[in-house]
């Protein structure tokens, strides 16, 4: 699965990605706003090796799919996740990393953009959400951007914000299509 955004691709990770996901999992301006520590070069490894695989592990209710974030050269300046949740309704979550070098220049507004027009467009979801540290406001942006709506909190590491958009929603304003260059298959 591969993904395209007109400047970015999101694509399946290779073995060379090692040391810029490494880089990214122990930023801490990273981590700071995520829900799992800094990785030891271990868990880098192996998180490295199983996406390599294909091999997230299932999601209760549901499938991951994780991609590496890339410019056209090639490297890896960030993570994109689109987790399935529930087949009735058809409810996601998306997820997205974007290295510190690289903020500010809309890469994340792109890479949730172009999850949101997958989840809708080819999965037919019916509903998907995003969740970030209420803290982060850069991505609590991104979400507003992409007309999801403040529906809820949750706690766990930190109590974080959830955004939502509806499918209906999402039609009406289609609010990713100029961040998407939509779906191409490997």
């Amino acid at each position: 699965m591969r993904l395209n955004t007109g400047r970015l691709l999101l694509s399946p990770y290779t073995p060379e990605d090692y040391p810029a996901l490494r880089a990214l999992h122990t930023d801490p301006s990273v981590t700071a706003y995520i829900s799992w520590p800094p990785d030891t070069p271990e868990q880098t490894r192996a998180l490295l090796d199983r996406r390599c695989a294909q091999g997230e592990p299932p999601v209760q209710g549901g499938t991951a799919m994780t991609l590496a974030v890339r410019l056209p050269s090639g490297l890896l300046i960030g993570e994109a996740q689109l987790r399935r949740r529930t087949p009735e309704p058809a409810t996601g979550t998306i997820g997205y990393v974007i290295a510190p070098e690289c903020a500010g220049l809309g890469y994340a507004t792109e890479v949730a953009g172009a999850l949101l027009r997958f989840g809708f467009e080819s999965l037919h979801l019916e509903r998907i959400t995003g969740e970030c540290d209420p803290a982060n406001s850069a991505s609590r942006r991104v979400l507003e951007k992409l007309g999801m709506r403040r529906v809820d909190h949750v706690r766990g590491h930190e109590q974080d914000v959830v955004y939502a958009i509806e499918a209906g929603r999402y039609e009406t304003s289609n609010p990713t299509r100029r961040w998407s260059a939509g779906p191409t298959s490997t």
